[in-house]
């Protein structure tokens, strides 16, 4: 009772065409749990964006300020932070004979204090671009 070539041919190729059926429902599933992961990822990743400037952009500007005055970025207090859309890649404040790429920013306006000293901030929304706008 031995099989034809032509029936083991069959019987391969009915084997092979569930076995694929199988792993690409699989993959298709295993997509949908993947983008459903990453929906609510960055669902919660633009709630913080949208109140107020993560941690990382905060202390970037400490640092930026740290570096300018010798004094240790714990030593300022956060007092305010704003969402603004700055008008272009210097955030609005080109230095002289700096081209500033033409496009809304999104990003954050920060005000630090240290004592009766007190510094405004701008930066975009991940702390990349950081810029001081003014010293009081």
């Amino acid at each position: 009772m031995s099989k034809t070539l032509s029936q083991k041919t069959k019987d391969f190729t009915k084997r092979f065409c569930i076995q694929s059926r199988v792993w690409i429902l699989i993959l298709i599933l295993a997509s949908f749990c993947y983008l459903e992961t990453s929906q609510i990822v960055l669902a919660e990743s633009s709630i913080g964006q949208k109140d107020r400037p993560s941690v990382k952009v905060i202390d970037a500007v400490r640092q930026d300020l740290s570096n300018r005055t010798n004094l240790e970025p714990n030593r300022f207090k956060l007092i305010e932070t704003r969402q603004e859309t700055w008008s272009d890649g210097c955030l609005g404040l080109p230095r002289s004979d700096e081209m500033c790429t033409q496009a809304l920013v999104e990003g954050w306006q920060i005000v630090l204090e240290n004592g009766d000293r007190t510094w405004i901030y701008r930066t975009d929304t991940q702390g990349r671009a950081i810029r001081l706008e003014s010293e009081k």
